[in-house]
């Protein structure tokens, strides 16, 4: 029976959370349903959920979390290799509603169980109730039989934040600092939260950007594919060396990926966000997008 760990933190017992792109050993989605939040009887979206499950499945394992209703359905939809579990929720985020798994140098795995709320409860949620998928992590784990941290004082989604695995963090304060999720922290208070449970040696990431995670994320990565393709261009010309010096240049495929997220992560520092038009209080429907030339202020270009 997996165990809910309550006198201790991931970073006192020797935990990290691994970066994005370290090797995983399985992938957990959540068969879509809800037909208020997904169109035309959530169809198209199922169709969705199921191709890229296949898609997944040819390179590691997917576990399925579908509730009773909808088994015998997802099971005819789904391909043979991806294990089906009947699972209750309230909607289909996995990321956000899952554990976010921590490993040690012994190989030993845990995870921790963060409150959610369904984005923002009965403040700006997205719906009620969301008991259910606050229980999802908890299932998980108890699933897979590992050990748990529980954070019931801290609301915060699996998908909010970003971490490289060696001690960087980035998030944004529209989603840590809404009024639905944790009103009674300030920023230094929730990052004194995250720094344990991460664990990460800073949370100074916590970027002042008014825009939803998932697209500072997308323009993170968008930054270390360019990024990436002028590495892999200097790697060429290191062929080029003699093979003692190409020998000592070799690093493990993992340095090369976090000096890629490091770099992205220098450049997205240069950007300021600015909300459209739009009520206060609301998300933006249109996020613009300035950078500033340093040095230049009178000079800037925009991008939608």
């Amino acid at each position: 029976m997996a165990k809910l760990i309550t006198n201790s933190t991931p970073k006192a017992d020797g935990f990290r959370m691994p970066g994005e792109f370290e090797e995983q050993k399985q992938i957990f989605m959540i068969w879509p349903e809800r037909t208020d939040n997904w169109r035309a009887g959530a169809k198209p979206a199922q169709k969705t959920f199921a191709n890229v499950a296949a898609a997944i499945s040819e390179f590691e394992p997917v576990t399925m979390c579908v509730s009773a209703a909808q088994y015998e359905h997802a099971k005819a939809m789904l391909p043979a290799g991806v294990r089906i579990v009947e699972m209750s929720s309230n909607d289909a985020w996995c990321r956000d509603m899952g554990p976010s798994f921590l490993i040690n140098d012994k190989g030993e795995t845990r995870a921790c169980d963060w409150t959610f709320n369904a984005w923002g409860g009965l403040v700006d949620g997205l719906y009620f109730p969301w008991d259910k998928d606050d229980q999802i992590a908890s299932k998980i784990c108890e699933l897979e039989q590992i050990d748990s941290y529980r954070t019931d004082d801290f609301v915060l989604e699996g998908g909010s934040f970003h971490v490289d695995g060696e001690g960087t963090l980035i998030t944004t304060e529209m989603c840590l600092l809404s009024k639905g999720r944790n009103p009674h922290l300030t920023k230094a208070q929730i990052e004194q939260k995250q720094l344990p449970f991460m664990p990460v040696h800073s949370a100074s990431a916590l970027v002042e950007a008014r825009l939803p995670i998932l697209r500072l994320i997308l323009l993170l990565e968008i930054i270390a594919h360019r990024i990436g393709i002028a590495l892999d261009n200097t790697r060429n010309d290191e062929q080029q060396r003699p093979e003692k010096d190409k020998n000592a240049l070799q690093k493990p495929q993992h340095e090369r990926a976090r000096k890629i997220f490091l770099k992205a992560l220098e450049q997205i520092s240069e950007f300021d966000f600015f909300p459209s038009a739009d009520a206060v209080g609301k998300h933006p429907k249109e996020p613009v997008l300035q950078r500033t030339r340093k040095n230049e202020h009178s000079d800037k270009r925009k991008c939608g």
